[in-house]
């Protein structure tokens, strides 16, 4: 599930997805009745870190952690 993207994603992105607190974990799988509507909102601009990755990310043919490790710019 996607929403609109907070201000900090906005400039990458138009869209984020939907990241849920675990105590929203209930609601969204319905254990506690209805009503998880709400809860598809972009989450806090302060809750994401943002780093530069390589370019193998890119490929389909690349595996491994070392994918995400920020590069030092």
């Amino acid at each position: 599930m996607t929403c609109a993207a907070n201000a900090a994603l906005a400039p990458i992105h138009h869209r984020m997805p939907v990241i849920l607190a675990p105590q929203d974990w209930p609601k969204w799988l319905g254990e506690d009745g209805p009503g998880a509507a709400p809860l598809m909102r972009p989450a806090p601009d302060d809750s994401l870190q943002f780093h530069r990755v390589g370019t193998a990310i890119n490929s389909n043919r690349a595996s491994g952690d070392t994918l995400i490790d920020p590069l030092d710019c």
